[in-house]
Formats: C-alpha cells, sequence, structure tokens
C-alpha cells in the first residue's frame, strides 16, 4: 500500500509531518488435500518502513511528540479442521 504525505497535526508542524511511505506484506498458506490442516505464514511491514502515523505538537512547552507504525512482524498459524 501507499500513504502520500500526512500532516500529523491542525498546525502542520514540519517536525512532526510524515513524507510518503509504501507498506508491504506477504502471505503463504498451504492446506492438506483433505483440508484438514493448515499453515499460514505472513509477514507485515516487510521492508521495516519507519513511519509516524501520528503526532502531537504543545506550543507551550516547545515539545514534539509522536507515534510511530509497528516494525516488521512475522506470524505464523496453524489450523486444525475435524
Amino acid at each position: 500500500s501507499y500513504v502520500a504525505h500526512v500532516e500529523n497535526d491542525p498546525f502542520n508542524t514540519p517536525e512532526i509531518a510524515q513524507d510518503g511511505y509504501h507498506l508491504l506484506g506477504a502471505a503463504l498458506a498451504l492446506e492438506t488435500a483433505d483440508q484438514v490442516w493448515s499453515v499460514t505464514a505472513r509477514v507485515t511491514n516487510l521492508t521495516n518502513e519507519r513511519y509516524l502515523i501520528t503526532g502531537y505538537f504543545n506550543p507551550d512547552f516547545g515539545a514534539y511528540e509522536g507515534v510511530y507504525g509497528r516494525p516488521r512482524e512475522w506470524l505464523l498459524t496453524l489450523r486444525y479442521r475435524h
């Protein structure tokens, strides 16, 4: 996915603005022929992009605060259906 440039506060504070970025994820799923067992491997934020999802500027104290998106994560799911 792609997210364009984002201003993270109503004042358009440059220190907490986020330039455009790409996020890439992938998944691979395998299932037995009888559909009883399945395994899925997934990865989110494959390129480990560092990006701000929100921010705050306090002009009284000159303080900036930002919350970053989640880093690369790997997930493995094993399922049994009876």
